[in-house]
């Protein structure tokens, strides 16, 4: 059965899964953000909020967390299900293969003239409001291509260069009733 239907999709689409045609992939990752049915947290739909940014970016072949057109900065949120596929095989680390992956796709998002910001909150919990707008008004206008700000640790890296201590104040998990204030 399996042989008859990568027969069937190589033989409609050109490839023995539907997806690994380009044309279908985009199209789906343009539904996902189109429809707002893409995969995301609470805490990605909290602050694509506050920042007034774009949900489920499709970009360069990739679906970017949060799109902030303005600035042409990718917010990427690195939450507690980021590496979710190793922790279901396992692992208690991201794997090497993982790691790899995720450098790639970050060179690829670079290299197409966009800079990133990835918050990583790996166990769910961000800084106020404030805090948030803050480090972006604080980025926005400065020379870099990745910074990374772990709000756990406490620490800002920026360009892969040491990192930096910040005090991020208390941090908080978002719930349904944080979203539903941008319902109303």
């Amino acid at each position: 059965i399996q042989d008859r239907m990568k027969a069937t999709c190589k033989e409609r689409y050109g490839a023995e899964h539907v997806l690994q045609n380009r044309e279908i992939l985009n199209k789906m990752l343009d539904s996902f953000q189109f429809n707002s049915t893409g995969p995301s947290s609470r805490a990605q739909r909290y602050i694509c909020h506050i920042l007034n940014g774009i949900l489920n970016k499709h970009i360069c072949g990739l679906l970017v967390d949060i799109y902030i057109e303005k600035e042409n900065i990718i917010i990427e949120h690195d939450g507690s299900g980021h590496f979710i596929g190793d922790m279901i095989n396992g692992n208690k680390t991201p794997t090497k293969e993982t790691i790899l992956k995720e450098k790639r796709r970050e060179d690829k998002i670079i290299n197409n003239g966009y800079r990133m910001i990835r918050f990583i909150a790996t166990k769910d919990r961000i800084p106020s409001d404030e805090v948030i707008l803050n480090l972006i008004e604080e980025f926005k206008n400065s020379d870099f291509k990745v910074i990374r700000i772990d709000f756990e640790e406490g620490t800002i890296e920026k360009d892969y260069n040491e990192k930096s201590h910040h005090d991020f104040g208390e941090l908080r998990k978002i719930t349904q009733k944080d979203l539903e204030q941008f319902e109303k």
